[in-house]
């Protein structure tokens, strides 16, 4: 699996994706590249979060580069050329802290939606979730492929251990 390098853009998305772009070219060799309609992949995948440069890639036939997609939004249309990725902030769909049970309709929804969105062929990730293993056990069940942390050396740990 290529690894995954997401870049969140904090300023104006197309002036700072042309600057991007001019030295994503420096690297294209090992770079997963969208070209007339397909997708090879190299050693490292770049995603664009943030504010996103949606009208400038969705434009191109050729780039280094593609966009996360926000997840609570997705629609059947396909558009695995654009989005390899699809997120949101934790609390915009669970509520739920890690105490007690992983409410039903809250872990159903999260499964539907992670499910819609590697039908689309996109990993999803959540990000701001609790900083809990109880957490990130039930993340990691509901097909949740990507979760943001600050506390690495924790999720490491939690990671490593056998799974339940």
């Amino acid at each position: 699996q290529p690894i995954i390098l997401l870049i969140d853009i904090k300023t104006n998305a197309s002036k700072t994706y042309f600057t991007l772009n001019q030295l994503l070219e420096k690297y294209k060799s090992v770079l997963t590249i969208y070209e007339n309609g397909i997708i090879t992949n190299g050693a490292i995948t770049i995603v664009l979060t943030g504010n996103k440069p949606y009208d400038n890639i969705k434009n191109e036939n050729k780039r280094f580069a593609f966009i996360d997609d926000n997840l609570l939004n997705l629609n059947t249309e396909n558009k695995t050329a654009i989005f390899l990725m699809a997120s949101t902030k934790y609390s915009n769909l669970m509520k739920w802290k890690g105490r007690g049970v992983l409410p039903k309709e809250q872990k159903q929804k999260l499964i539907d939606l992670v499910n819609l969105a590697h039908q689309q062929g996109k990993k999803v990730r959540l990000w701001t979730s609790p900083e809990n293993t109880v957490v990130w056990e039930e993340l990691l069940n509901c097909g949740v492929d990507l979760i943001n942390t600050d506390e690495l050396v924790k999720f490491k740990q939690f990671l490593i251990q056998p799974r339940k």
